[in-house]
């Protein structure tokens, strides 16, 4: 996607550019559990907010609101932020085939 992501104690915030190629969204993942109030924060998915920015100046213009989130989400407990995303993980245990060499020795 050419996305970039910020964690803290898991995913926390994520730069998207989709469609809409003159404007950026910062996805917070689990913006739902972010306390407080905040103007620019937008969405009423179960967990994901957004805050979207049509250029550098408006981002500027709201980096005290993003300082607020940023504390709030920071204030949080770990489980008050709830689980991050699942990161898949390898399989300890693959069965082996007759083609690796310790399945060959065995033979």
């Amino acid at each position: 996607y050419g996305t970039l992501t910020f964690g803290y104690d898991g995913d926390f915030a994520t730069f998207v550019q989709v469609s809409d190629k003159k404007q950026v969204s910062l996805m917070f993942n689990r913006g739902a559990r972010i306390p407080g109030k905040f103007p620019h924060l937008e969405g009423s998915h179960p967990s994901a907010r957004f805050m979207r920015f049509s250029d550098p100046v408006e981002a500027d213009a709201r980096a005290a609101e993003l300082s607020k989130i940023v504390a709030a989400w920071g204030s949080l407990t770990p489980s008050d932020r709830g689980p991050a995303k699942a990161t898949p993980k390898a399989s300890a245990s693959r069965p082996k085939s007759a083609s690796t060499p310790s399945a060959r020795k065995s033979r």
